[in-house]
């Protein structure tokens, strides 16, 4: 069963026992020395039994179970640390991991947002001050987690640089990516995260130089940082190139996803000769051939030859990377539009299965996508997104982070 670590500040109580409302974990537990209440050790040992012991980063690694699970408390802050094993209740058997200083920032979009919900968190660690574990710490132990996939982080400093490059070190030979939103990048931001944990957020062009050296996929809100995790947890092996192919369903949309492209720098190669012989097969007299690519009406209605034909083609062609389809399916379909997109989303899915090059498909608005035309790509390789800008963003961040990765 996965497991959700809080680590709370000293005036809430155990933050899954509140949100739960858990017969299970709602009774009255002991407190510690700060007047906090935390979960018993004996329930928190059972979530933690994950890891060996012997070198350096294990037991940071057992240190981060141990003192969260126990409640201990940082006398010189007066800051509670406490764990909680998660329930079926609570979260779906997933992959993702989060990390913040910020109980109620980042536990409102990973515990409530829809589309935080969607990607099926397996933990949550709020670190609070960060008095006794930091991020770091964190990360070397999910390091070894076998169940955990990738990490998102929402974070206002970095007390150990060096601490987080080792832990970052571990994550890239795990195959784990990592994917953080920095705040504290304005004045006015700093002085807030200062005024918040005591936190010296740092300059950030230092911080974006860091990044890209330890190979943090970087972002710049909530929205992207759920898009990044969706692309990078999809996208296992690093894309060779980057050039991205565009499929629109219709001329306008093409039009505002090449402008969107452009600001996100991503960039769209000319399309080989061969292949655009090989699209006019599949494509309309009256189509425009071109990146990006309008298939028409016809691909609404023909989804199987369009769609299919268009993908095996674009994924021959050597200056493409990257194969992105951008679709108008918003929950409010119709019955019809939906069956439609259904369609097309399922031809979609089985063309990426044949193909080696990744395949994303992402909504114009960010509003959410219709349950029908999600289905088809449950259990398979493509990145499914929402809303045009942040979905263009993560997959320029994707494309810069497969260059700079160490």
């Amino acid at each position: 069963m996965p497991s959700l670590s809080c680590l709370s500040p000293p005036s809430a109580r155990c933050s899954l026992c509140r949100l739960t409302r858990s017969p299970r974990h709602s009774r009255k537990a002991p407190r510690t020395a700060s007047g906090q209440r935390s979960c018993s050790p004996a329930d928190s040992r059972s979530s933690a039994r994950k890891g060996a012991h012997g070198n350096r980063s294990c037991r940071r690694s057992a240190r981060a179970r141990e003192s969260c699970c126990a409640g201990r408390t940082a006398s010189a802050s007066s800051t509670c640390t406490s764990a909680c094993p998660s329930t079926a209740r609570v979260f779906l058997k997933g992959c993702e991991t989060a990390a913040s200083p910020s109980f109620r920032i980042a536990g409102r979009h990973a515990l409530r947002s829809p589309r935080w919900g969607a990607l099926a968190f397996l933990t949550y660690v709020s670190v609070g001050n960060a008095a006794v574990l930091d991020v770091a710490d964190y990360l070397e132990y999910l390091a070894d987690d076998s169940e955990t996939k990738a990490a998102a982080l929402f974070i206002e400093t970095l007390r150990d640089p060096a601490a987080f490059a080792r832990a970052m070190r571990a994550m890239h030979e795990a195959g784990k990516p990592v994917v953080a939103l920095k705040v504290g990048r304005s004045a006015k931001g700093a002085a807030a995260s200062a005024a918040h944990t005591g936190s010296l957020a740092g300059n950030w062009e230092a911080y974006q130089a860091y990044f890209r050296r330890h190979g943090v996929i970087a972002v710049d809100d909530f929205d992207e940082l759920a898009e990044s995790v969706e692309l990078a947890l999809k996208v296992r092996a690093p894309p060779l190139g980057d050039g991205v192919a565009i499929i629109a369903v219709s001329g306008g949309e093409a039009s505002l996803v090449a402008d969107l492209a452009e600001r996100s720098d991503v960039r769209l190669p000319e399309l080989a000769p061969e292949t655009v012989t090989r699209l006019r097969t599949v494509l309309p007299a009256f189509g425009s051939i071109g990146n990006p690519l309008d298939t028409t009406d016809r691909g609404v209605y023909d989804s199987q030859n369009v769609y299919s034909g268009s993908i095996r083609a674009l994924a021959d062609d050597p200056s493409v990377s990257l194969i992105a389809v951008v679709q108008d399916c918003s929950p409010g379909l119709s019955a019809r539009g939906a069956n439609n997109y259904r369609r097309i989303a399922q031809t979609v899915a089985d063309a990426a299965r044949e193909i080696a090059k990744p395949v994303v498909f992402f909504n114009t608005a960010a509003g959410g996508m219709h349950a029908h035309v999600i289905e088809p790509f449950a259990g398979s390789s493509v990145a499914v997104m929402q809303g045009a800008r942040a979905s263009l963003l993560a997959i320029g961040r994707l494309l810069v982070h497969a260059r700079f990765a160490p």
